[in-house]
């Protein structure tokens, strides 16, 4: 099963039943069917929204509407419509949960955590109880982008200790004196072992999330701009990681832009500043905008 849930097209499998999410009869309804794989009521696009930047909408690919509820109370019915719920996803053993978020453009969720739940061959929400009935299974459609985002990222980078080397002048990532409080900056320094120089990988909803090791916060920004440096947050940040050339790039999660981590000018003493700034090829092909990430071994 996939680590992260990636925008595209997909099929949602039902654990307990092996029925598939369902909105064939007519473009109101939901429900539980068996399996009808080149029938498009049965694919369901899963999107990124910039007003929930963590949660997801599911519309239908055969009529396009959006996967809603009546309410957000225990035992509400689900259904389709043309306003979106967003959804956040979690991992569970044997499949994944779909949580409500919140409504599109409305207030958060109060106490009720619901969850998808095949209920006679109908879809309501539920608190979470684990049990199978409530997991779901994605399939990625081939062909879809979805599909090939698995494909490459599939086990990329272990959810566990690594050091981030830049790749043209071998600097580690460091965050100053391991402090915790949000804001403190992240900077290029010579590479140390320390713990504020080790970073945990974290599997996200929609990328990696990269926790400092001495502090236990994130690798984030202060705003998603052109020059913002890169600093540690006691809210997770998601990271989209990609491989060029064998060597890794941080593109920040919700950002149509181009920007990414890079280290300012490849300047290389101690505290060099690493900012948020447009992919290019510049310096060395880009290497200061590339990074190494190396597992730290077992016996440290």
């Amino acid at each position: 099963m996939d680590a992260i849930i990636w925008p595209g097209t997909y099929r949602l499998r039902n654990v307990k039943s092996g029925t598939y999410l369902d909105s064939n009869h007519d473009t109101t309804t939901i429900h539980g069917w068996d399996s009808r794989p080149n029938n498009e009521s049965q694919k369901w696009i899963i999107e990124t929204s910039d007003m929930e930047p963590t949660g997801f909408t599911i519309r239908n690919f055969r009529h396009g509407r959006y996967i809603c509820a009546t309410s957000e109370s225990e035992g509400a019915e689900v259904t389709v419509d043309d306003y979106s719920l967003f959804w956040v996803f979690g991992r569970e053993e044997g499949g994944w949960t779909g949580n409500v978020l919140r409504k599109e453009g409305g207030a958060g969720v109060g106490a009720v955590k619901g969850v998808q739940t095949i209920m006679q061959n109908t879809v309501s929400l539920r608190n979470f109880d684990g049990g199978p009935q409530q997991l779901w299974v994605l399939e990625a459609q081939g062909g879809s982008q979805s599909y090939q985002y698995q494909q490459d990222y599939q086990h990329m980078i272990a959810p566990t200790d690594h050091y981030v080397y830049n790749a043209l002048t071998g600097a580690a990532l460091d965050l100053a004196g391991g402090k915790a409080d949000d804001g403190t900056p992240i900077f290029a320094y010579s590479p140390h072992g320390q713990l504020n120089q080790t970073w945990v990988f974290e599997y996200g909803n929609r990328g990696y999330r990269v926790r400092n090791k001495a502090s236990g916060t994130y690798l984030g920004y202060g705003d998603l701009n052109e020059g913002v440096s890169i600093s540690g947050h006691k809210h997770p940040f998601e990271w989209v990681i990609t491989v060029e050339h064998g060597r890794f790039q941080f593109h920040p999660v919700g950002n149509d832009t181009q920007l990414i981590i890079d280290l300012a000018e490849g300047r290389r003493e101690d505290g060099a500043k690493i900012f948020l700034f447009p992919k290019n090829n510049v310096l060395d092909n880009g290497a200061n905008q590339k990074w190494r990430i190396e597992r730290v071994s077992m016996d440290y």
